[in-house]
């Protein structure tokens, strides 16, 4: 199950969300990833790990998701739903919504492991038995940092120090996938302190179909 947090070291009302993305980063049934966007950075302090494509990625969920608007701390949902970040129990409800229909209809398989020779991580994607079609879609990469602490100087939440949790610091897309053929891909093993998460969503963004994750 993937969650998205968009997010920025210069919005003040992002803070709780960012702590909740770190409760949810520690469980294993969840790939919690925080993208952070550059659209808050004219208030006063530029944020650190904000990437445009982040801030793209969120305009075409609202476009997607036929929400009114962007925001920050936004969460969304295996790309299905979103919800304020900082409303844990609303996340939470939508997290188990998810969690139950993924159960009821699992339509491919993503696993992410060592690869057998060594150097990298293997991404192996195939049809689950009895799952049907699940193309067309495409296969995602995140390389994320763990934690990392920033000491904000400047704007909405200047003078504090805050942690910050599985910060995607790259995003490529991996291959288009028809849905009917096992696929097998090497994306680079991390380092120390970093991880690596793969998921398969249809296009839109549109719903993510599996998740898998590593991290060392």
């Amino acid at each position: 199950m993937m969650v998205e947090l968009y997010t920025s070291q210069g919005c003040n009302s992002c803070p709780p969300a960012d702590a909740a993305l770190g409760r949810m980063a520690a469980r294993e049934d969840l790939v919690a990833l925080a993208f952070h966007v550059d659209y808050w950075d004219y208030l006063g302090w530029r944020d650190t790990f904000a990437r445009p494509d982040h801030t793209e990625r969120q305009f075409a969920y609202r476009t997607a998701l036929r929400a009114r608007m962007v925001y920050t701390p936004q969460v969304i949902v295996q790309g299905r739903s979103h919800a304020v970040g900082s409303h844990e129990a609303e996340v939470a409800g939508l997290i188990e919504a998810a969690q139950a229909a993924q159960a009821a209809a699992m339509p491919a398989e993503l696993a992410l492991e060592p690869g057998r020779a060594g150097g990298g991580l293997t991404a192996r994607l195939e049809p689950a038995p009895g799952g049907g079609n699940a193309g067309p879609a495409r296969l995602w990469l995140a390389v994320y940092d763990r934690s990392r602490e920033v000491d904000i100087g400047r704007g909405e939440n200047g003078g504090k120090r805050i942690t910050y949790h599985n910060i995607v610091r790259e995003l490529r897309a991996l291959l288009d996938w028809d849905g009917a053929s096992a696929e097998e891909v090497t994306v680079p093993m991390p380092p120390a302190g970093q991880g690596v998460a793969v998921w398969l969503q249809r296009a839109g963004p549109g719903a993510i179909l599996c998740v898998a994750k590593y991290e060392s």
